[in-house]
């Protein structure tokens, strides 16, 4: 459900005894507190998934080049159909998605922290 580098922010932040498991059960049901960690963790899942996206198409874009290279190797047009275009435009969408998505679990958890700070 979480990336270990979703995880990992976490952890970094609000301490190492503190994971997504642990903020769904800190707090009173319909508290302040927990409605903020449900934040934190709807934000924590969005960059998870984000991740998992980018690297899926990452990984396809490496055999893309692969392909690529296969077919310059065999003395053809390199990318005749834009390929390579297209895909760096998907993955620079999908990197600064990611970017804003990590920016916004960083502030919730900035703000969680804050909010938690005296319990």
């Amino acid at each position: 459900m979480f990336t270990a580098a979703t995880t990992n922010l976490i952890t970094t932040v609000l301490g190492p005894d503190t994971g997504p498991q642990v903020l769904r059960r800190r707090h009173a049901e319909g508290s302040a507190e927990d409605h903020l960690a449900g934040l934190v963790l709807d934000a924590a899942r969005r960059v998870s998934e984000l991740e998992e996206n980018l690297r899926q198409r990452v990984g396809s874009v490496a055999g893309v080049l692969t392909r690529l290279t296969a077919t310059l190797d065999a003395g053809q047009s390199g990318n005749p159909h834009g390929v390579l275009q297209s895909t760096g435009l998907d993955i620079d969408l999908l990197a600064a998605r990611h970017a804003e998505a990590h920016h916004w679990l960083v502030a919730t958890l900035s703000a969680y922290r804050t909010a938690t700070a005296g319990q």
